[in-house]
């Protein structure tokens, strides 16, 4: 249930939007698309506001209504939308930990590209809507290299700095050369240790510098030399690390030509307030065509217009 809020300090142009979204969904007269364009265009904390001025308004969870009203694929992108963003991201863990076929792409972007901040907040609103301890369900729901590695991402306890201490990257590049170098495989002990112990601005730092003295990128020596689960795991956490835009453009790509919505969902709805015109750019740059065109050619409807907004978002949002 939504708190109280009093109509009396909110705008009128926030009762008309309320009102305009209560009666889209409600099936009463009101302009096509006008839900989307409300609902999109607002950062997380007026989306919390909008909810809370609707609940004085109507008595009624917007959330709760609009997943009532909604349907396929729209609902699910504007519902996920309308949650905060700890909380989105503690409910797209759980959805995939229960999947009967997960691949831990979603899991391993949360724990990859949140900073330790945020990162904390995810696992107390994880524990809050599901009486449950995140890296502990996915010891339990996980097997393999996965498992390891993202057991190792969630319970890292990383300093919050995001300073980088340019001698120890240096040193931990020579580490991730001597983790693979006269080896069958790698040195999984030492990369799970890295993986652990450093922030992320460390960690591009380190990758970087490997790069540097070596000649080439690690994900190559990995393509090159090794072909483990283990191996397969660590590519995808170094990619969400190192290349976010580009690792984010390409799940794009494949989610708009597959139909993969889920996919497609996730990243448009988690991205669109964080860097979704560098993912725009990047996306362009690797296709050449720009992803609002992706989106109108493989996609329809409400949905796609949804998603349009969302890839419109730092152009057209409110300032926060």
């Amino acid at each position: 249930m939504a708190p109280f809020a009093s109509t009396s300090c909110s705008s009128t142009q926030d009762i008309k939007d309320c009102e305009a979204v209560y009666n889209c969904c409600k099936g009463i007269a009101a302009s096509k698309g006008r839900l989307e364009h409300i609902l999109a265009s607002r950062n997380a904390t007026e989306r919390k506001e909008l909810g809370d001025l609707f609940y004085a308004l109507y008595k009624e969870d917007l959330s709760t209504l609009l997943h009532a009203e909604l349907w396929g694929n729209l609902e699910k992108a504007v519902v996920l939308w309308m949650h905060d963003p700890a909380e989105r991201d503690a409910i797209i863990a759980k959805t995939e930990l229960r999947s009967q076929y997960p691949d831990f792409r979603a899991l391993t972007e949360i724990l990859c590209s949140r900073t330790p901040a945020e990162t904390l907040r995810i696992r107390e609103a994880y524990r809050g809507l599901y009486k449950a301890c995140l890296e502990e369900d996915i010891a339990q729901e996980t097997v393999g290299p996965h498992q390891k590695l993202l057991f190792t991402l969630a319970k890292a306890q990383r300093c919050p700095s995001r300073d980088v201490n340019i001698c120890q990257a240096k040193c931990d590049a020579k580490r991730l050369y001597g983790a693979r170098e006269g080896r069958i495989g790698i040195d999984e002990g030492a990369i799970v240790k890295l993986l652990s112990d450093r922030n992320l601005n460390h960690l591009r730092a380190a990758f970087g510098y490997y790069k540097q003295f070596y000649g080439h990128d690690i994900l190559k020596a990995l393509r090159r030399e090794t072909s483990g689960k283990f191996e397969y795991a660590l590519r995808i956490i170094i990619k969400c690390i190192c290349y976010l835009a580009k690792y984010f453009s390409k799940v794009l790509r494949i989610s708009l030509d597959q139909s993969e919505y889920a996919a497609l969902t996730r990243v448009m709805v988690t991205r669109a307030e964080v860097d979704m015109e560098e993912i725009k750019a990047t996306y362009r740059e690797k296709y050449g065509i720009s992803l609002e065109q992706a989106i109108c050619k493989q996609t329809s409807g409400s949905y796609r217009d949804f998603l349009l907004q969302l890839a419109c978002w730092e152009a057209t949002s409110q300032p926060k």
